[in-house]
């Protein structure tokens, strides 16, 4: 493989990482859910993803506040509940 194309690729790669990771903390910066003051299917999909690697995204406090936002609502309660039994 080319180490000039892998280099490239590598940072274009971290370009639209960066890129993701600023929209979407600007994004819960400004509202509690990903389309605003209504939880969506989109933060289903998305905290579902971080409940279980929260690392995916970098430490910030926007992100803990959504998760912890995410996992206080009584649906996801009942829905665990139900899995368990």
């Amino acid at each position: 493989m080319n180490t000039l194309w892998k280099q490239r690729q590598d940072d274009q790669d971290k370009a639209q990482y960066q890129a993701m990771d600023e929209r979407l903390r600007a994004t819960l910066e400004a509202s509690p859910w990903l389309l605003g003051d209504r939880f969506s299917a989109a933060d289903i999909l998305f905290v579902s993803l971080l409940q279980f690697a929260r690392q995916m995204l970098p430490p910030h406090k926007a992100y803990d506040d959504w998760l912890a936002r995410a996992n206080a609502r009584p649906a996801l309660a009942r829905a665990l509940v139900k899995d368990s039994g």
